[in-house]
């Protein structure tokens, strides 16, 4: 089945289910597809709208690709995780499906030439990120592309209720338009029903095909600890649960505690964070693939492209910051099928810990006025002017001129980057910038007139693989291929051009400092920020660890409250999480309990939820929601928008038992 270009412009093409397998396995070297993939392959080879949530490790790469391997055309493919692109793109290339990507780390000669080899049909699979479909060179060429196909990944950003929203989503459905109003197929790894909702809508999606691949991991697990000893109880899940696992500190300093505790005990253990050198983090990243060390003792930010199977155990020492934080990370746990364990460690003062941190990623107007400053003042982009290409601020001398910690500063990178301020282009893995500020005649003479010829060979070098790009701008270098060929070692490769940068021949950052911007807009004497919506991603974001401490405090089926939360029904118990595990003789409702319940019941028939609730009721606000989660668990109560309750017909027997009898 290779059908050409021209029959990619005709009617949708239906191949059979056979068919497409036997793509699959081609491509992928996969016998059958994962749950929800073949449902949304269909669909878009059927020129549908298509909706899916497929959770993290289930492929939605495929849902798109498949098809654009099959029909032929150009599928563009809208992503937000531009330090993931070329990575994408490659492992397409690899498979033999031709795919290219636009970033702001290209050149203008660079992105202007793959739009044009998109026009002329060179490629299968095209990835910008959202920013690059309100650029006026899009406007000017979307008519002229022939897109076939709109692939809307991580979709889920188009929302304020989703955990990453990108504003610059919201351009998605006019650049549609624009394209010629191509089918469009939306994917993303979570979604509430609430999240659901704003995708369907935001995006405009037209009758679409709705996928929803079922979000429970029956082999998983789930339980909850409360202890005010976390060291003695990680210990106890570490030798109850034999073989490889994660365990996840809030902290950098805190996962590098924990490596060190581990490795105490005789646990052999890696440590992963963002403030590494990436090549600490690689050499770290394999060990434990490799099964070197059992234990990776990490941050959030050891995450993407983690696909070992066989995890055991996946223990969070510190409270998340949201369920679906949690579930993305607890997930990686068992995706061979087999028995695995996700277990939380709590104890109430992790609150307070969690929305410390909740306000220090949310800076306020002084520090985003501060770190702007600081990074236009350094690079030396005076009031008015807009730098040509990217810049790649100092970072630690942002953070010492704008009294701001390097996390604030990082974080005021991230909120601009919302506010369409300036453009963020993360270094790829294994990768560092580097800008060349003199010819490579002026390097080669100061490096013959050098005793030996190490520097000269190693000059040599840095000259066959910097891009030509480099001398007018920063660019990107894989420092592996230059070290492979200087016939040196990674940590050699630094320190030489640390050596001519002291001289003044180049500038270079490796890629876990070097943060390229790119400026959207000329430099202003005061930088604005939408400061309600910023003030309504801080409640957004205190809602939602509520949810996480509410799953953690539950004496509920942990499986149920999880499922509960993604819109997913699920048996009141499920007899492989700690509650039901330690409960299976628990009555339904405590003895002397009743009366309290169905009085909860009847405030649940006549009145909207509150705070009201708890004092009507007497009781506590904690206790309050444990026994609304049990009648959820009960099926007496079920959960509708907005954090609201309605009563079921379960729930209505069970107030018959106490209506008076007349």
């Amino acid at each position: 089945m290779n059908p050409t270009d021209d029959q990619a412009g005709s009617e949708a093409i239906r191949p059979n289910r056979s068919e497409i397998e036997r793509v699959l396995h081609r491509y992928w070297g996969h016998s059958s597809f994962r749950p929800g993939q073949a449902e949304i392959v269909e669909a878009v080879l059927a020129g549908r709208d298509v909706f899916g949530v497929l959770p993290t490790g289930s492929g939605k790469t495929v849902g798109y690709a498949l098809p654009a391997a099959v029909l032929g055309g150009l599928t563009l493919v809208i992503s937000p995780l531009v330090a993931l692109m070329a990575d994408q793109a490659a492992g397409l290339n690899r498979r033999g499906i031709r795919a290219a990507f636009i970033h702001s780390g290209l050149s203008a000669r660079q992105i202007e030439q793959r739009w044009i080899d998109a026009e002329y049909g060179l490629f299968r699979l095209l990835y910008v990120s959202p920013e690059r479909l309100q650029t006026e060179l899009f406007e000017a060429r979307a008519a002229r592309l022939g897109v076939r196909r709109l692939a809307v990944d991580e979709a889920h950003c188009v929302s304020e209720w989703g955990h990453d929203f990108r504003p610059a989503y919201l351009a998605v459905k006019r650049a549609r338009t624009l394209l010629g109003d191509p089918p469009m197929a939306a994917l993303t790894a979570t979604a509430t029903p609430e999240v659901r909702r704003d995708v369907l809508d935001l995006l405009g999606l037209r009758n679409p095909v709705v996928v929803i691949a079922g979000f429970d991991r029956p082999n998983i697990v789930w339980s909850v600890e409360t202890t005010d000893d976390k060291i003695t109880a990680a210990r106890r899940s570490l030798s109850r649960v034999p073989g490889a696992g994660i365990l996840f500190a809030a902290t950098r300093r805190g996962a590098e505690e924990w490596g060190k505790r581990l490795n105490g005990w005789g646990i052999p253990a890696a440590v992963y964070h963002g403030g590494l050198d990436s090549q600490v983090r690689e050499t770290a990243r394999i060990r434990w693939q490799e099964g070197e060390v059992r234990i990776m003792a990490a941050t959030n930010a050891f995450g993407m492209g983690i696909d070992r199977p066989d995890v055991r155990l996946v223990l969070h020492t510190d409270l998340p910051g949201s369920l679906e934080a949690y579930y993305q990370e607890a997930g990686r746990a068992g995706r061979d099928g087999c028995e695995a364990h996700a277990v939380l460690l709590y104890h109430p003062s992790d609150i307070a810990g969690r929305q410390a941190l909740i306000r220090a990623g949310r800076p306020d107007i002084r520090q985003i006025r501060a770190v702007y400053d600081a990074v236009c003042n350094l690079e030396r982009i005076s009031l008015g002017s807009r730098p040509e290409g990217e810049v790649t601020p100092d970072l630690e001398q942002a953070a010492l001129l704008s009294k701001c910690s390097p996390y604030t500063v990082r974080r005021v990178l991230a909120t601009l980057e919302e506010e369409a301020i300036w453009t963020l282009v993360h270094h790829r893995k294994g990768s560092l910038a580097l800008r060349m500020l003199q010819s490579p005649q002026s390097l080669r003479h100061y490096a013959s007139g050098r005793p030996g010829r190490r520097l000269a060979q190693f000059v040599e070098a840095v000259l066959r693989t910097a891009p030509v790009e480099s001398y007018t701008s920063w660019q990107e270098v894989d420092e592996r291929r230059l070290a492979r060929k200087a016939s040196l070692s990674v940590e050699r490769v630094r320190a030489g051009l640390g050596f001519l940068a002291q001289r003044g021949f180049l500038e270079w950052a490796p890629a876990e400092d070097a943060v390229r911007i790119v400026f959207n807009e000329p430099r202003v004497a005061r930088v604005t920020v939408d400061q309600r919506r910023m003030e309504r991603a801080l409640r957004r974001a205190e809602t939602r660890l509520d949810v996480m401490v509410r799953y953690a405090t539950a004496s509920v089926c942990r499986r149920r409250f999880i499922l509960g939360y993604f819109g997913e029904e699920a048996p009141a118990e499920c007899a492989a999480c700690d509650v039901c595990l330690s409960e299976r003789e628990r009555p339904a409702v405590a003895l002397g309990e009743e009366a309290a319940y169905a009085l909860l019941l009847e405030t649940a028939q006549k009145s909207r939820y509150g705070p009201h609730w708890a004092h009507r009721l007497g009781i506590e606000p904690e206790r309050l929601e444990a026994m609304l989660e049990r009648l959820l668990a009960l099926g007496f109560l079920r959960r509708t928008s907005g954090q609201q309750f309605m009563i079921t017909e379960a729930g209505y027997d069970y107030l018959d038992q106490w209506a008076p009898s007349g």
